[in-house]
């Protein structure tokens, strides 16, 4: 593989991930957070960080089924940031979504 292949392949990835969400993409995210008995509470669109950048979803603590949620968010290369509410008892735990792609893998 030459220079040139290598930075083409690094421009192709780069560009795929900047695509916005496809509609499929977005009703299996919203399919994930009705599975997990969840509910999203904030949403936002970070021009240079994807759709779903800083998209909150809260489920009730303990939460029951947040793993299909979570591997739904993972296989889509999603960041995930967890932050319990309700310190030092928690009632409820956030869960922010940043930088989703429609890529799977």
């Amino acid at each position: 593989m030459s220079k040139d292949d290598g930075e083409e392949r690094i421009v192709a990835l780069l560009m795929e991930a900047r695509k916005p969400m496809t509609k499929d993409t977005l009703a299996g995210f919203a399919r994930a957070v009705r599975e997990a008995e969840g509910e999203v509470v904030s949403a936002a669109q970070d021009p240079w960080d994807g759709d779903w950048c800083g998209t909150g979803v809260k489920f009730k603590w303990p939460p029951k089924r947040l793993d299909g949620f979570l591997d739904f968010v993972v296989r889509h290369h999603g960041i995930i940031e967890v932050f319990p509410l309700g310190i030092p008892v928690p009632h409820d735990v956030l869960v922010r979504v940043k930088g989703m792609s429609n890529r799977i893998g």
